[in-house]
């Protein structure tokens, strides 16, 4: 991913609790620093809306950080991973999915880091049409 001359990583998580709220986690990491946002950094705003889309907003006191992702469903391929207590999820993968992450810091110029080859991987339980390979 890069934006502005920028390469960076970013990795997060998410899933949903009980009682229906999406919790997660996630670290940017860019040249000269890493921001993390931990568990009680994410805001209500997480939300799968498909299997290939995702958005998710995060803050504290040094940085905040809003993510879409997006990947097309032609271009995803599915995994079959089994539970050892019964059941499974389906790992949703695509290598292609369009990535777009602004970074705001107090004092700073908001950073926007835009890819179009970012790998997005979905656990899913439940009907779906993504193919899949095993």
């Amino acid at each position: 991913m890069s934006g502005a001359g920028v390469d960076c990583v970013l990795e997060a998580v998410s899933a949903p609790l009980v009682f229906g709220r999406r919790v997660g986690c996630a670290v940017l990491r860019l040249p000269t620093e890493s921001q993390v946002f931990g568990l009680l950094d994410w805001r209500r705003s997480a939300e799968a809306r498909s299997p290939s889309s995702w958005s998710f907003a995060a803050a504290h006191a040094s940085a905040a950080l809003r993510v879409v992702t997006h990947a097309e469903q032609r271009e995803t391929a599915g995994l079959r991973y089994a539970n050892p207590a019964g059941g499974g999820v389906d790992c949703l993968n695509s290598k292609l999915a369009r990535l777009s992450v602004v970074l705001e810091r107090p004092g700073q110029r908001s950073l926007r880091l835009l890819s179009d080859s970012a790998a997005l991987e979905h656990g899913l339980v439940g009907a779906h049409s993504v193919r899949m390979l095993l």
